[in-house]
């Protein structure tokens, strides 16, 4: 089986990132457990005028992890 290497992207705004993406460092420092996006840019609950990004949480991880623009 073949193994190909991921692309690797320098995002600058939260907007860039789309479902599936894989955060795997931020200010170049590497997270010890990647974080998946859950959904894209939009606000964190339904009429809240924070608009932010959800990742879904790494394994064993009991709070919810969002980045907020």
């Amino acid at each position: 089986m073949e193994v190909q290497k991921m692309k690797e992207l320098t995002v600058t705004k939260l907007a860039e990132l789309r479902e599936g993406d894989v955060l795997t460092a931020l200010d170049g420092k590497p997270y010890a457990k990647p974080l998946t996006v859950a959904s894209e840019l939009g606000p964190i609950t339904t009429g809240s005028p924070v608009r932010g990004v959800r990742f879904e949480p790494p394994t064993g991880s009991g709070i919810e992890w969002t980045g907020t623009a």
